[in-house]
């Protein structure tokens, strides 16, 4: 326990805050049921998040140094929001680097790639922990006989919450992978197909085109080029 918690303090920084969230992120048993995890976690990241809030320089005050540990080997193309930690998220270059080519997004891009509740773990709009429901791909046709085809995406997400679906619609595709690699012996993965969402990020492709990259727990990626990207949200109705 000693161990971990040095790890802990050195990923933290000096943010007392900081290092409260990511004890409490990290002390729940490897085990442990998701809703025990979540539990577990966000009791500290309520107090984490509302710190953001109030701070002008949301990505210092996020663990002093703005890194974030996962604890999730990864293996994915991001080249901005992870570092060269396995499992570590560095928001502080992804931010700078959103804010550096803000005047080449449109309005809306921008501020879906830079709103830190996509990625606050407290957040009930958050992509983190999301789950995959669908990823849709259609050829939309035009002309006499329907002979001009463009590509376009569709993502649905639940939210970490369970309370609202997240939808990602691509226009404008120019290319998209996605890649799943196989879970053999993983007994986990029989039951939890792509697994939580870890994270994603925004940035240009080829010139100016937008590129969207996801990255789940299983070490799934989903890479998409398109001229635009619109992000949308609903209520989820459940039985009373």
């Amino acid at each position: 326990m000693a161990k971990q918690e040095k790890r802990e303090t050195g990923w933290c920084g000096s943010s007392p805050r900081g290092s409260l969230v990511l004890g409490y992120y990290h002390a729940a048993p490897p085990g442990a049921r998701k809703g025990e995890q979540r539990a577990c976690r966000l009791t500290a990241a309520r107090l984490f998040c509302s710190a953001l809030r109030e701070n002008s320089s949301i990505l210092s005050a996020l663990c002093g140094d703005g890194r974030c540990g996962a604890g999730l080997a990864v293996g994915a193309r991001m080249e901005y929001i992870l570092n060269n930690k396995p499992g570590e998220i560095d928001y502080v270059p992804y931010r700078a680097y959103v804010e550096s080519i803000r005047e080449q997004l449109p309005p809306h891009v921008y501020a879906f790639a830079s709103d830190i509740r996509y990625f606050d773990l407290a957040s009930h709009s958050s992509l983190h922990d999301a789950w995959l429901e669908s990823f849709t791909v259609r050829e939309v046709e035009t002309g006499e006989r329907h002979e001009s085809r463009r590509m376009e995406i569709a993502i649905a997400l639940l939210g970490p919450f369970h309370d609202l679906r997240i939808h990602l619609h691509y226009t404008g595709v120019t290319r998209y992978s996605f890649i799943t690699p196989p879970r053999y012996g993983q007994s986990r993965y029989d039951h939890t197909a792509h697994g939580d969402l870890f994270t994603h990020e925004i940035r240009l492709g080829h010139e100016g085109l937008l590129v969207h990259e996801l990255l789940f727990e299983r070490n799934t990626t989903f890479l998409i080029e398109c001229s635009d990207l619109r992000h949308s949200e609903e209520t989820v109705k459940h039985d009373s």
